[in-house]
């Protein structure tokens, strides 16, 4: 049986310490081997995430991740 999975299934259940159900098995991820890095434009990404933190960060509850983006925090996309 072929499993599939959304973007944000992807982008959110696979990233260490995290767990993700494949299979119908519980999979804990404990780190990425060897992963690839993407050459991306920083700026953009910075600011996809920076939208996406809004809720949170309006609450207080986004562990000051907004600030250091905001403060020149690098950020890395691997796949």
């Amino acid at each position: 049986m072929e499993e599939t999975r959304s973007p944000s299934q992807i982008l959110f259940s696979h990233l260490p310490a995290q767990t993700s159900d494949i299979k119908s098995r519980i999979w804990n991820v404990q780190e990425w081997v060897n992963p690839l890095t993407l050459n991306v434009e920083a700026g953009a990404i910075k600011r996809q995430l920076l939208s996406a933190l809004e809720p949170w960060e309006a609450h207080g509850q986004d562990n000051r991740i907004a600030n250091q983006l905001r403060q020149g925090a690098t950020v890395e996309v691997v796949w």
